[in-house]
């Protein structure tokens, strides 16, 4: 007797909906991925207790009639794909025929739809088997209901959080979703309470203010970048608006993802930001389906780029050269909460002779005497410690310490880099073998090429074994088998930033904070002039090397708020 068997088809239909519906937020967002693909232009969900005892979701899209409708919550039944050669050229969100079947094992599903050249809508209602299809009066488009989730899986309904988790799970899931379309109006109510309201065909400016607020949307910037193999839209937010949490939106065609590489590569284009913060940014990145794979997640919520490396290097110099160009003064809104505690930029870092030495000769190169000419008397020193410039627009207020660190560390960096140019490699006494496991022999190969233009020289001397001959100057006394384990484990963990540079990095840094004008320091106005003139002369000028803001601008229209005057 055969042991295998044909699993029955409400087993498979369990499974397949234990890997689709997870939680109120996945159905929500497979039901109005759904509505947007009919080419809805508002969706409307109302949820009862999170969406836990009830969903509804109604949409304005071209409906189905009483052929399609059906058919429509069958496994594998699509109307998005036909052949093979669909699968490599997806468009659409959903694709797979999974979503409703999965949703209907799972919950009882009312699903009512109609057409617009039709006078009558239909409806029909699953509970654990299909109802007969009956006509019913309604607007064109698409509702659904859904009733009771896991009714069916009462196991999986014990993994559910309490109400106030679920809900902030669908807020998020609505609030990408939104990002993602911001010409898609959307309402989220929760037991008749309104928790989102977006009007229909706002732009990706609009709707971050619309959900994210004046503060966040005065100190962002918006992106647009044509390149190539891709194109690049959305907003960055400012370096001084970072976070200890991440607050980022990803968005691949269309579709919100989770990428942490991709993540990291956006996260990576941001210099200078202190220690575990990370900014803030809503990116759509937009890319021949060919190029890349949705396939490789049941909920499509992540894809697999080809030649990643190559691409995530490529949108990071895009972003970063985006940042040099934007303004980045922080703009003070009545409702800020700009908390940048101080021990989160806070610096300890070991400073080796040789860097130690470099630095300290650039320092003295650079420091330079401020401009003796003439200041206008309305520029004045608050307690020794910020700078008060008044305009027409309203007020500047500028950090001198944070301001002078930025003006020494790029000085610093520049020379340091052109010093590095002259004496880039160093080449060893005798050169160090390393053996390493087959995953790690890989990831060196992919990245010899940065690796060399860093300044190491490594051959391939068999399979999982390579010759060092030479490396950059600065690491020529460091332990170079204990850096190449410390660097291959940075590398495969993001390989869009090397920590090789870091010991330079951080002490010029760490030495440019220490050699700045002090908070205390008094200063004439000549010594003013000249600190505003080379700030403004000076790159990346919002932030200090450690992420604090060199200049806040407090709009006179905000000053006569907080005065009540407005």
């Amino acid at each position: 007797m055969a042991t295998i068997k044909h699993l029955p088809s409400h087993i498979v239909n369990a499974i397949a909906a234990g890997e689709v519906v997870e939680r109120p937020a996945s159905v929500i967002k497979e039901l109005v991925e759904n509505s947007i693909d009919a080419g809805a232009s508002f969706v409307k969900i109302a949820l009862t207790n999170a969406g836990i005892d009830r969903i509804v979701i109604t949409d304005n899209g071209h409906g189905m009639d009483q052929d399609d409708l059906p058919l429509s919550f069958q496994p594998h039944a699509t109307s998005k794909i036909s052949q093979f050669e669909d699968l490599e050229n997806i468009r659409t969100l959903g694709f797979r025929g999974e979503a409703l079947a999965s949703i209907v094992s799972a919950a009882k599903v009312i699903i009512q739809s109609k057409p617009a050249h039709l006078t009558s809508g239909y409806q029909i209602t699953i509970d654990g088997e299909a109802g007969e299809l009956q006509p019913v009066g309604m607007p064109y488009g698409t509702t659904i209901i859904v009733e009771e989730l896991f009714r069916h899986l009462p196991a999986r309904k014990k993994f559910l959080k309490s109400a106030p988790a679920e809900l902030q799970q669908v807020l998020t899931t609505v609030t990408q979703l939104a990002l993602a379309h911001p010409h898609v109006g959307m309402m989220l109510t929760n037991d008749q309470k309104i928790k989102i309201d977006l009007p229909e065909n706002q732009s990706l400016a609009e709707r971050v203010f619309s959900l994210y607020g004046h503060d966040w949307a005065t100190n962002s910037y918006e992106m647009n970048v044509d390149a190539p193999a891709f194109s690049l839209s959305g907003i960055l937010g400012s370096p001084v608006t970072s976070l200890p949490t991440k607050n980022q939106v990803l968005i691949v065609n269309q579709r919100p993802v989770r990428h942490p590489k991709l993540a990291q590569a956006l996260t990576a284009a941001y210099t200078n930001l202190p220690r575990n913060r990370f900014p803030f940014f809503v990116v759509h990145l937009t890319i021949d389906p060919q190029l890349y794979d949705v396939h490789i997640h049941p909920r499509k919520e992540t894809v697999r780029f080809n030649d990643e490396a190559t691409l995530l290097a490529h949108i990071r110099r895009v972003v970063s050269d985006q940042l040099k160009a934007a303004p980045s003064s922080y703009h003070v809104s009545q409702h800020s909460a700009l908390t940048l505690g101080e021990q989160a930029f806070s610096y300890a870092y070991p400073l080796t002779h040789k860097a130690s030495d470099l630095t300290s000769q650039l320092l003295k190169a650079h420091l330079e005497t401020w401009t003796t000419k003439t200041s206008p008397p309305q520029i004045s020193q608050i307690h020794h410690t910020y700078i008060s410039i008044p305009t027409d627009q309203g007020l500047i207020l500028i950090d001198q310490h944070a301001a002078h660190e930025r003006i020494l560390y790029e000085q610093f960096l520049s020379s340091y880099h052109q010093l590095q140019a002259q004496s880039h490699r160093q080449p060893l006494d005798q050169a160090l073998l390393i053996e390493l496991p087959p995953a790690q022999a890989t990831l060196l190969e992919q990245q010899m090429p940065l690796l060399a233009e860093l300044g190491f020289e490594i051959e391939a001397f068999d399979d999982s074994t390579f010759k060092i001959v030479a490396v950059p100057s600065l690491l020529a006394d460091r332990n170079l088998k204990r850096l190449f384990d410390e660097l291959l484990a940075d590398l495969d963990a993001n390989p869009l930033r090397s920590a090789i540079d870091d010991v330079a990095l951080r002490t010029i840094a760490y030495l440019a904070c220490r050699s700045a004008i002090m908070a205390g320091d008094p200063l004439s106005l000549a010594d003013m002039t000249g600190l505003i003139e080379k700030l403004e002369q000076t790159p990346h000028n919002g932030t200090c090397p450690h992420g604090r803001p060199t200049k806040i601008i407090i709009s006179l229209t905000e000053l006569e708020k907080m005065f009540g005057r407005k």
